[in-house]
C-alpha cells in the first residue's frame, strides 16, 4: 500500500486504509507508553526480579528502545493518516 498513491484508491479502499492507519496510530501510542512506563518501573523502582543494576539497565534500555520503535510506527501511521485525509 505504501507504493500506491491514495488518489488512485477507490473510496471504500481509502476509508479502510484510513481506519487501519488510525488503529495502528492509537495502538502504537498505547504500546509505546506501556513500554516506557515499564522501563521507568524497572529502572527507577527496581521492578521485577532483577537484583543486579547492570541487568536492570539492560532491560530498561531494551524497553526504552521498543518504546521508541513503537513511537516511530506512530509517526509513520500519522503521516499516512494525513495523506489519506488529504486525498478525500
Amino acid at each position: 500500500m505504501s507504493s500506491q498513491d491514495p488518489h488512485t484508491l477507490t473510496a471504500s479502499t481509502r476509508s479502510t486504509a484510513l481506519l487501519v492507519a488510525r488503529i495502528i496510530f492509537y495502538m502504537g501510542l498505547l504500546i509505546g507508553i506501556g513500554f516506557c512506563a515499564v522501563a521507568v518501573g524497572v529502572l527507577f523502582f527496581k521492578g521485577g526480579n532483577l537484583t543486579d543494576p547492570t541487568e536492570r539497565a539492560l532491560v530498561g534500555a531494551v524497553l526504552v528502545g521498543l518504546g521508541v520503535m513503537s513511537f516511530g510506527f506512530v509517526a509513520i501511521a500519522r503521516s499516512r493518516v494525513a495523506k489519506l485525509k488529504a486525498s478525500r
